[in-house]
């Protein structure tokens, strides 16, 4: 595609005689002419006669200077009346400018006195031409061989615009198990450069690519997912290399980018983790408190089942052993959990979600914008007579991404209390104006008591909320508020019987972008509830807690982020009220490649209660700190003194409360990957309780077989102080003295645990999966099976399906548990053989447990040949002799296998059996030369050992003018 810039302009002509105007119409054929670099221009004047005489006239042409015209200026031209003359206009070029430019041509016709009868113009112009083309070598797909680390590869640049080129050239690696290097083993830092590349030049950027394994303890690992043996598994990374104009204000952005896969394959790959149809169960069990006096053992199960359709099925369940005898009573409030999950539908039981009650849930999709649930629970067990249930429906509605409407109905039962309520709630939000988010929500319920026969006492209570988002002012101003009001009798499964108090929860969230660095952030938190009339029996009593804190906080990346603020908090528990206000700090730097975070916070404000009888503000400060390096991880928290007092905290001992806590972990691979520690310290220090020191080293163990060994020790040692306690707010005297005395306490526990996942198989009789081994090896009889004398190979690559695997230095590779059926089969090797070609057919059956399959590697026929020149024998230079080297022959089966000939026009390469077209390339031999047969379809097969086949390029023949003298 020819990628242009567009330059226009506007040009205002001078005035021309009209009487002469009137005389000859005079215009160019074309108003814009456009050419390449070294071509003509050429156009054509077209010149009528309007008068009733014959008119002479000579023609002035004008165009840049140092550019030349074939067109005589001094010729006449005569032309009758009511006549036409149309004249060619040739003008050759000089020297072009950079970049896209039209120039003006015109041409003014005279009469033999000189006078201007008329004028006309057109543009020449020229298109600055931005393509070029990006290539990596040796290929999109690069693969490590065994036990090397390092592969070269190559990014090929060639210019194929009409002018000299900028280009930026970037390769894009986000992997820590990659490092880009120069020729010399060198790291790159800056993976990309800018070169200036002429027209139809080209360059190549030579690199290396190096696999570097995982550093062991760089990054906290997962003890779910932990594989110790990861390094053995094949491993796929892909960079980018991008190519593009550096100059941002150019018009046209041409770009060209490649994707390269550099891949480290494993001698043995398992597909699945079975060899058969199973549904996965992990088990993990702990031991707690081993050699004590109340050892306790937990057992955990889940899973999940891959099914037919795209379906699926997830299950876990939990119980705990405390005693030492046979007691059923553990299985009734054992949790658990099946869900089964369809393309549009979806059965679950047990823990479904009601707080901690058990029960049943079924889903279906009616359509992508609607569905509806049906659910039941209660509790405590599912086939007791239950304590408490609920049983409901919900819709959902989902229009366009711009409406959502939630309606549900649950109605609830508390057979302990004797109670009924039926609840209705509903919620829509929609979009407006696609900036503006708007939900309101609502909901009612009716309450009846039936503890007394006959009773018609019935509570209606409600529900009514709001919630708007949006962003002003180019999204530098975002505004979040939200309100929730429940009545005092709005009566929920969640909430209980006891909980049915009046709520009223009210934030506000409004942030504004100063800058790119900087934003300010405004949060307003109230939430007022009422104690609930039936646990203190007189109402009209609230709790009140409203949070205010005006943050400032910056954004760098490369630097310390940083967040000042303010806050102004209100507490008040019915007639007590405190005031908190105060400033903090927050700083937090972060550490991508090198794993590490820093975070610290500050507050610091002073505390008053009113309406109390000392109402002097008191100070505190709270101070945090998080430090991680690498797998290393420090934290300190210290407090003096209260942000937060209530009426029951006013009741305390005669000291201003400090607490320390000193706490730090590490995390530990060893040289043998399949032992992790991860030995943690913590200690407490409180001047009103006393200080202790907690110990807690942990081992892990993982084998090949996927068996996960836990070991845990804790040892904790405590001195505690015991007060006499007195009655005061804060620092007030009293006329008692406290009695401190100092107890020490120590306690060890030893824990283990125990985790693996099985396979619980599924009967069949059908064989489901394969299991095939493959042995490369250099077939030097031709017999087609492997003797004691010949050589196994290694660094084949074996391709079954997407599969891939590399052969050992045994010759050998493996596929485990893939599913049975036929395959796409590709073998190729690493290393040059030298016209050494495996012996296969394209696909492979895979239809029995296991397989050994021989991938015999056979000589391959020798195709050669030369180019035959033959001159024309009275060209100039028809004697000197021509380089034909670097001439590019390839046979082409789908694979491309070539080589370049020498200087003498001489070919040689090797291919494997298989149907092939011989091609020898064209463009190198222009307009001079032609020819005479190209692309032979050719049958290469096991009838044959060589193969020749000449090329015939001939000199076109050229006509010869002879002229004979006396």
């Amino acid at each position: 595609m020819l990628n242009t810039i567009s330059v226009s302009a506007q040009i205002k002509l001078p005035e021309v005689n009209p009487n002469a105007q009137s005389q000859l119409s005079i215009q160019f054929s074309e108003s814009e002419v456009f050419f390449l670099k070294g071509e003509l221009i050429s156009n054509v004047l077209v010149i009528r006669n309007n008068s009733t005489d014959s008119i002479t006239f000579s023609i002035d042409y004008s165009f840049p200077a140092k550019w030349k015209t074939f067109n005589k200026g001094d010729k006449k031209y005569k032309i009758a009346p009511n006549d036409s003359i149309f004249i060619p206009v040739r003008i050759m070029h000089g020297e072009l400018p950079k970049g896209s430019t039209k120039y003006m041509i015109g041409a003014f016709v005279f009469n033999n006195d000189g006078q201007q009868l008329g004028y006309s113009y057109f543009f020449a112009f020229t298109q600055k031409e931005i393509k070029w083309v990006l290539d990596v070598l040796p290929g999109n797909k690069i693969y490590f061989p065994n036990n090397a680390d390092i592969v070269d590869f190559s990014a090929y640049l060639y210019n194929t615009g009409n002018e000299n080129q900028e280009i930026q050239l970037s390769l894009v690696n986000k992997s820590t198990f990659y490092v880009i290097s120069d020729t010399a083993k060198k790291p790159i830092e800056k993976l990309s450069n800018t070169i200036l590349l002429e027209s139809g030049k080209d360059t190549t950027f030579n690199y290396k690519m190096k696999y570097i394994a995982l550093e062991r303890s760089l990054k906290m690992i997962d003890f779910e997912s932990y594989n110790p043996f990861i390094s053995e598994n094949s491993r796929k990374y892909s960079i980018y290399v991008n190519s593009a104009i550096p100059k941002r204000n150019e018009k046209v952005q041409f770009s060209s980018n490649k994707k390269m896969d550099f891949i480290k394959l494993a001698n043995v790959e398992k597909v699945n983790r079975f060899d058969h149809n199973v549904i996965p169960l992990d088990v993990d069990m702990n031991f707690y408190n081993v050699l004590a006096d109340n050892p306790l053992m937990n057992l955990m199960l889940k899973g999940q089942t891959e099914l037919p359709n795209e379906s699926y099925l997830n299950y876990y369940s939990q119980l705990f052993f405390t005693k030492n005898f046979l007691d059923f009573s553990l299985f009734e409030n054992t949790p658990f959990y099946v869900g089964y999950f369809a393309k549009k539908y979806s059965v679950e039981i047990g823990n479904i979600g009601y707080y901690g009650s058990k029960g049943i849930k079924g889903s279906y999709q009616i359509n992508p914008n609607q569905s509806v649930e049906l659910h039941y629970a209660q509790s405590p067990s599912l086939f007791k007579t239950p304590e408490r249930a609920v049983i409901g429906i919900r819709y959902d509605w989902r229009f366009k991404k711009t409406y959502n409407l939630n309606l549900s109905y649950n109605h609830i039962e508390f057979g302990l209390e004797k109670v009924k309520s039926d609840m209705a709630d509903a919620k829509f939000h929609f979009r407006l104006l696609k900036k503006h988010n708007i939900s309101f929500s609502f909901g009612g319920n009716r309450r009846y008591d039936y503890k007394i026969p006959d009773s018609s006492k019935v509570d209606f209570g409600f529900l009514a909320g709001f919630s708007y988002g949006s962003q002003f002012f180019d999204k530098k101003l975002s505004i979040h508020a939200n309100i929730m009001f429940y009545s005092s009798n709005y009566q929920t499964y969640g909430i209980g019987y006891l909980n049915n108090n009046e709520k009223l929860i009210v934030s506000l969230n409004n942030e504004y972008k100063i800058n790119k660095g900087w934003r300010v952030n405004m949060l307003n938190n109230l939430n007022r509830y009422a104690k609930n009339t039936i646990l203190i029996g007189a109402g009209n009593q609230y709790f009140t807690n409203f949070n205010n804190q005006l943050l400032f906080s910056n954004n760098s990346p490369s630097r310390i982020n940083y967040s000042p603020l303010a806050f102004y908090n209100i507490i008040q528990t019915d007639t007590f009220q405190v005031h908190s206000k105060g400033l903090g700090f927050n700083t937090s730097k972060y550490e991508i490649d090198g794993n590490q975070r820093y975070f610290s916070y500050l507050r610091v404000g002073y505390t008053q209660a009113l309406n109390y009888v000392d109402t002097r503000n008191y100070f505190f400060a709270q101070f945090s700190m998080l430090a991680q390096i690498r797998t290393f991880t420090f934290q300190a928290r210290y407090n003096y003194g209260n942000p937060i007092v209530n009426k029951y905290m006013a009741t305390s001992i005669n000291k201003y409360p400090q607490f320390l806590n000193l706490s730090s972990r590490y995390q530990h691979i060893f040289r043998n990957p399949r032992f992790v520690a991860q030995p943690s310290v913590s200690f407490s220090y409180s001047n009103i309780t006393g200080s202790n020191i907690n110990l807690n080293p942990e081992l892990f163990y993982f084998t090949r077989s996927g068996w996960r060994f836990r070991l845990l020790f804790d040892y904790f040692i405590g001195f505690s102080n015991k007060q006499n306690y007195n009655l005061f707010y804060n620092n007030i005297n009293t006329t008692n003295t406290s009695e401190n005395t100092q107890t020490t306490t120590s306690n060890f526990n030893l824990s283990f645990g125990i985790k693996k996942e099985f396979g619980i198989p599924i009967p069949s009789k059908k064989v489901l999966y394969n299991s095939t081994e493959f042995v490369a090896y250099l077939d030097v009889n031709g017999n087609k099976k492997m003797d004691k004398n010949e050589a196994p190979l290694e660094n084949v690559v074996i391709k079954v399906g997407e599969i891939e695997v590399i052969t050992d230095n045994k010759g050998r590779a493996k596929i485990e548990n893939i599913k049975v059926g036929d395959y796409s089969y590709m073998v190729f090797s690493l290393s040059d053989l030298k016209g050494w070609y495996p012996h296969k057919e394209d696909t492979i059956s895979l239809l029995t447990k296991n397989n050994e399959v021989f991938i015999p590697f056979s000589r391959g026929v020798k195709i050669y040949g030369n180019i035959v020149m033959e001159r024309e024998q009275y060209a100039a230079g028809a004697e000197t002799p021509i380089d034909l080297s670097r001439i590019k022959v390839s046979m082409v089966d789908g694979k491309v296998y070539g080589t370049l000939t020498n200087n003498e026009g001489y070919y040689e390469f090797f291919v494997p059996f298989g149907s092939y077209v011989l091609t020898l390339d064209e463009n190198i031999l222009g307009e001079k030369y032609m020819l005479l047969q190209n692309n032979f379809q050719i049958d290469v097969n096991d009838s044959i050992d060589n193969l020749f086949i000449p090329f015939h390029i001939v000199e076109k023949k050229r006509k010869l003018n002879i002229k004979k003298t006396n």
